[in-house]
């Protein structure tokens, strides 16, 4: 099964705004929001799941597993995937780290915790949504 590595889901988030998904509000964009203008573009070409895009059928079998509301804040759901690789209690805290500015302290911390390569089932990357949205 390909799924996503936190890192690679750093790399997605730091894209956003920039190469992928120019209108992207970090406060307001949701999951639904990313999907439809970021992971469907990006992988329309292939038609195939962001995850097989990303690794080219490396397996990559997931420690952990995310549920999440596709109405949900997708800030949000990165902050909370970094809070529960770093087992801090809540998420909240990291979503002001999820800058320009503050990306690369924070890749930092949680390579230095050996907390960077986690690897998380989150449907949105992990399923091909070209058959099923």
């Amino acid at each position: 099964s390909v799924l996503a590595v936190l890192l690679e889901l750093l790399e997605f988030y730091e894209k956003l705004g920039q190469n992928l998904m120019r209108d992207f509000e970090p406060e307001k964009s949701t999951t639904l929001d990313v999907v439809r203008e970021a992971i469907l573009p990006e992988t329309r070409q292939d038609g195939m799941s962001y995850a097989e895009h990303v690794y080219e059928q490396r397996p990559h079998f997931a420690r952990r597993m995310l549920t999440y509301t596709w109405t949900g804040v997708f800030r949000d759901l990165v902050a909370a995937v970094v809070a529960d690789a770093m087992d801090w209690p809540t998420y909240e805290p990291v979503c002001p780290r999820l800058t320009a500015d503050h990306l690369a302290g924070l890749r930092q911390e949680l390579e230095q915790a050996g907390r960077l390569h986690v690897v998380y089932w989150i449907s949105a990357f992990a399923v091909n949504l070209h058959s099923s949205v």
